[in-house]
């Protein structure tokens, strides 16, 4: 029995993968491992691998560093955003929200609703207006009455 290979180019393998960028992401990955093995791997000695590794995880603390600092209080310690970053955060939250208010005003709901609720408090007020010069005619009516049965 013989077996047959197929080979596919990195290309060719995304293009059938679609837009699932997971999977995209997770072949560029394994492409790129297997092109490390097969060709790579004799150039890279122990000491030149610690050499790398080093300095990645030293450009990884500094990148840290520089958006997080440390605080320490009594017995804890905790990582906090720097006030650059702090201000950035802020800034971001801040216009995400003014965006969201801005598009609800602008949006041609709000007249409609703003009337709504404009008319829903004159029919209120109204009433209550309503009832209470009801209630003043009855409390007057009730008061002649009485003068009536303690003339009469």
């Amino acid at each position: 029995m013989s077996t047959m290979k197929i080979q596919l180019s990195s290309d060719e393998i995304l293009h059938l993968l679609g837009d699932n960028d997971e999977q995209r992401l997770e072949i560029r990955n394994w492409i790129l491992q297997e092109f490390c093995k097969r060709h790579l791997k004799g150039l890279v000695t122990p000491v030149l691998e610690r050499a790398i590794k080093d300095e990645v995880l030293a450009h990884a603390a500094s990148a840290a560093n520089s958006i997080f600092k440390l605080n320490k209080t009594s017995w804890v310690e905790r990582a906090v955003l720097t006030p650059t970053y702090q201000r950035a955060v802020a800034e971001t939250v801040n216009d995400a929200v003014n965006k969201t208010i801005t598009a609800q005003l602008t949006s041609e709901d709000v007249p409609r609703k703003v009337d709504e609720a404009l008319q829903t408090l004159m029919a209120s007020r109204i009433n209550l207006q309503i009832e209470e010069l009801v209630s003043k005619a009855i409390q007057s009516q009730l008061e002649k009455l009485e003068l009536k049965v303690k003339v009469g």
